[in-house]
């Protein structure tokens, strides 16, 4: 079993798994056998993995704001999660690097229709232009390292979205998951990448 077990009948608590990421952790930590608390607010978008997956079902989901520190401390107390440990990053390596235009090109090709237009105002202050997590952390404590490349990365975005628009239900949606989750642990054990050790 990856992370050699390290997650299965312990309580983790997620901050953040109404989101994008935080949601598809929550989903992987109950695949690994953790009883998973969530503590966020409610989904920032629509469509969201948390609401089509049912996930407030199949975890103890926790409504709060982390910026609230009394409130964060007081689930802390109530649920007691066994391990505590601050943010981790989980990205591409620097050779991932694309600008927007591109993946949003490539995604417009995974979904096998549509256009896109670039509507930002040329004067208008913009980020940095090179943005990139830093997945030290995850490098050096887990051995984690990137089992995607940047294609198979946006293929499987449009796949989940595709399956999302077709109307599936929280069961399907939820299976769909894991499926991808396995797809993932599979490429990454193909690797030899080392949290992916049976």
């Amino acid at each position: 079993m990856i992370f050699h077990n390290g997650y299965k009948k312990r309580r983790v608590l997620v901050t953040g798994h109404t989101g994008f990421k935080g949601s598809w952790l929550a989903i992987w930590l109950k695949e690994l056998g953790a009883e998973v608390v969530g503590y966020a607010l409610e989904p920032p978008s629509d469509p969201n993995n948390f609401a089509a997956s049912g996930l407030e079902d199949r975890i103890t989901h926790v409504h709060g704001d982390v910026r609230k520190m009394e409130q964060l401390m007081d689930a802390f107390a109530r649920y007691q999660p066994e391990k505590f440990s601050g943010g981790w990053n989980f990205g591409p390596d620097n050779t991932a690097d694309l600008t927007v235009s591109a993946v949003v090109t490539r995604f417009v090709q995974a979904w096998g229709a549509g256009e896109w237009q670039d509507l930002s105002e040329p004067g208008a202050v913009h980020e940095a232009a090179t943005l990139r997590l830093c997945c030290d952390k995850a490098a050096n404590y887990l051995g984690w390292r990137n089992a995607l490349a940047m294609e198979q990365t946006i293929e499987m975005t449009a796949e989940w979205y595709k399956m999302f628009y077709r109307g599936a239900a929280q069961e399907s949606v939820y299976s769909f998951c894991t499926k991808q989750i396995g797809e993932y642990v599979k490429t990454a054990r193909e690797m030899n990448l080392r949290w992916a050790e049976k």
